[in-house]
């Protein structure tokens, strides 16, 4: 028996070696039959890798030539027609292109980088919310004062209400012993707790529209921070403009996940800058707040009922006191 021409052993070859029958059908399906979804599989996988690697290049192209990270798997670098049929296995990223992915969350804005360990493909930009929404079940003591705030008056004083806000904010509160279930219910008394300048204006649905032109032009006039709490506010009701605070969660199973291209990259990159700004100033806002947070949240809540009472959703009384009635000027 002559020895196969060929260095790479073939079914024919493992035949003539006096291989089993059995063994060289094995040898067949696992090296050379690959149904079609697998192949299409296989080409979606690989314009992936091209679309991210070919805009590592486009956008750090010293760093890209001057990489020595891997272009494939290390399962791949084993045995490259595999790949067919590896599974989820063959959907890990590559050194080059999570030297790609590392590069953008550094430079131009955050990835959620920790999914790539349980197994996700960024193959979409995908981002970090700054939080997840002020859905139902979420804990208000976990945002900063100033959305607490923000969330008090977009919830009418349901999810949270202003004196609680102060309770947290000065310690009176511990929200740990008084959160129960969706809402704040304290069992002690606060000094401030029924103080009506405390409590917003609940703003009729068909009436918001006017409100909110009363109160934007409002609060524009404030001098920072409390100019601010329009950012906060915004930020609640994911009205900022900015894509990763207006989408939802991005939990990577909502569907609000975006193409790597390089129109989009520039695009949220820009976006992010903005974000940190936006941050900064509710930091802002935060820091005033704690500096005397009754009279502060009373301050803010009465710039809203003001806006309330100019639209004509409501009639003060009393009267607004002068310093009230100098925050806006109708004119």
């Amino acid at each position: 028996m002559l020895p196969h021409p060929l260095n790479l052993l073939g079914p024919r070859a493992t035949i003539m070696s006096g291989k089993p029958v059995a063994d060289a059908i094995e040898h067949l399906k696992s090296r050379y039959v690959v149904s079609v979804e697998g192949a299409v599989n296989n080409l979606n996988r690989r314009l992936d890798r091209v679309r991210l690697l070919g805009l590592y290049y486009e956008i750090f192209p010293a760093q890209f030539l001057a990489s020595r990270a891997s272009w494939t798997t290390a399962r791949e670098a084993d045995r490259e027609a595999a790949e067919f049929n590896w599974g989820d296995e063959a959907r890990a990223h590559t050194e080059r292109e999570m030297e790609f992915l590392e590069l953008v969350n550094r430079e131009l804005f955050e990835l959620p980088l920790e999914w790539i360990e349980q197994g996700t493909r960024l193959d979409q930009i995908m981002f970090y919310s700054p939080f997840n929404g002020w859905e139902e079940d979420g804990e208000p003591d976990r945002f900063k004062p100033a959305l607490q705030l923000a969330g008090a008056f977009l919830t009418d004083n349901n999810w949270i209400t202003t004196a609680h806000v102060i309770g947290l904010l000065t310690g009176e509160v511990d929200p740990d012993k008084y959160y129960q279930h969706t809402h704040y219910a304290p069992e002690c008394d606060l000094s401030y707790s029924h103080d009506e300048s405390l409590i917003p204006v609940t703003i009729p649905s068909d009436a918001r529209l006017k409100f909110w032109t009363t109160y934007e032009r409002l609060i524009g006039q404030q001098a920072p921070p409390v100019s601010y709490m329009n950012d906060a506010i915004n930020l609640m009701a994911c009205n900022t403009g900015i894509t990763a605070f207006d989408v939802s969660c991005m939990c990577g199973n909502c569907g609000q996940e975006f193409e790597w291209t390089r129109e989009n990259v520039d695009a949220f990159a820009a976006e992010h800058k903005q974000g940190l700004d936006l941050f900064n100033r509710v930091d802002e806002l935060d820091e005033w707040l704690k500096l005397d947070p009754a009279a502060h949240v009373a301050e803010l809540v009465v710039l809203w009922n003001y806006a309330a009472h100019h639209a004509g959703l409501i009639e003060l009384t009393p009267v607004p006191r002068e310093s009230q009635l100098s925050f806006f000027n109708p004119n």
